[in-house]
Order: structure tokens, then sequence, then C-alpha cells
């Protein structure tokens, strides 16, 4: 858990300093059946991007990476557009049940600026710094539907704003969950709180602060999902 946690607060590091804009930020999909996600990239940099994309094996034992298909290799976005990466898989008859991984590896390749050509008929450019980064992709083999609920959970009121406490308990076995609750109110008003991807068979405590309600009583229910499928896995009316 503390790995997926790191990773993902090191990738929205990366992605807010250089201005990165990739939807959606992970894979979690079954691939035993064949399976395609596309990404879209959108450029607000301020001045042209190239991309270069490559597939690294993952860290665990049960790597997905030889059976990744991947279109372009390459792209070049102009300031203000968007273009898409399609990703493709599927895993060998055969191969055993459980979680798999590999690690996208987005780099952007420098662009000069203009070139300017001086009255001494020197050539000058300034290089654009780029960056290298590695997105965690999970996938599983198997039906392994995510059985992920909010266990033991409380709002109190603590310094004036309302939280809601609890403990995350993901039963799933042999792959993990990347979750998040939706606290609504009767107004329609959502808080929405984005959890780690939890592993297996695993469980945390978690905090929400509630600071766009002012009261319990204006709680109607919480929503349980699956990022990225927006899987619905448990609804609690208040």
């Amino acid at each position: 858990m503390t790995k997926h946690l790191t990773l993902i607060l090191i990738c929205l590091f990366n992605l807010t300093l250089f201005a990165f804009n990739m939807s959606p930020d992970g894979f979690q999909k079954r691939i035993d059946l064949g399976v395609s996600q596309e990404y879209v990239f959108k450029n607000n940099t301020g001045k042209p991007v190239r991309y270069k994309f490559d597939i690294l094996p993952g860290t665990k034992n049960k790597t997905m990476h030889e059976w990744i298909q991947f279109e372009p290799k390459y792209l070049y976005i102009e300031n203000g557009e968007s273009k898409k990466l399609k990703i493709s898989v599927k895993s060998p008859e055969k191969t055993p049940v459980g979680e798999y991984n590999f690690f996208l590896n987005i780099k952007t390749i420098p662009i000069p600026n203009k070139i300017q050509v001086s009255k001494e008929g020197t050539i000058t450019g300034s290089p654009r710094v780029g960056f290298s980064i590695n997105v965690e992709m999970i996938g599983w083999i198997g039906d392994l539907p995510a059985q992920l609920k909010l266990e033991n959970f409380k709002i109190i009121e603590e310094k004036n704003t309302l939280k809601l406490k609890g403990k995350i308990v993901n039963s799933t076995e042999q792959r993990s969950v990347r979750y998040k609750i939706e606290v609504i109110g009767k107004n329609q008003t959502r808080e929405i709180f984005y959890g780690s991807a939890l592993s297996a068979l695993d469980s945390e405590n978690i905090t929400i602060n509630l600071s766009k309600f002012n009261s319990r009583d204006d709680l109607w229910k919480i929503e349980v999902k699956e990022i990225l499928s927006e899987n619905l896995l448990q609804t609690i009316t208040l």
C-alpha cells in the first residue's frame, strides 16, 4: 500500500511541476480477455511538446510488460491540443490468476526554441528541459471483482469541522483496488476523497474533512467506488 501511495504522490508532483496532463492516470483492467485503454495527453505548457513512450518491466514477480502493444511511440502536441496513446494487452492462455503490472515510461524530448542568427552570423537557441517519469499500470487475470467496503465509520465534529473517520477494507483476493469515497449531501453537494491503491486483503484507516457541510443533517449518503471504472462498491444512507 505504501509503495502505491508513494508512486501516486511522486506522479502527482511531476505532473504538476511540468504542466503534464494525462487522463486517465492508470490501467486497472482484467487482461486475460484482451483489453485496450486510450490515454489523452493535453498540452497546456504554452509551447509544443514531444513525448516518447516505452514499456518497462513491473516491480512485481508477475509483470505483464511483454504482452503490451502500444501506439504511437511518439506524440507531438502543439500548445492547446490533445492527442491519444493507445495501450492493448492480452495475456497468454493458462497464465496464473492474479495481479500483474508494468511501467509506462513517458519522456519529453526537448525541442529547441526558435533559432536566431545574430549580425555576426552566430546561431543561438536555448534547449528546453525535458523529463522522464514511470507510471505504474496494474491489471489482473481471472474473475476478481472488487470487494472493498467502508467499515466502522463515524461522523464527528472536530474544531468546528465535520469529519468522516473509518476503515477501508479490501477483501478482494489477489489484486489491489484503487478507490474513492463520495460523501453526498441532500442538496447534491459532494465531498470526494481519493484513496490509495489498497493491496489485496489489506485495510487502512481514513479521515475525510467534510468542509462543504455545516452539520450532519446536511448529509444524505456515502458512496464507495472503484476509480477509473466508476464501479459502485457500496452505498451507505445516512
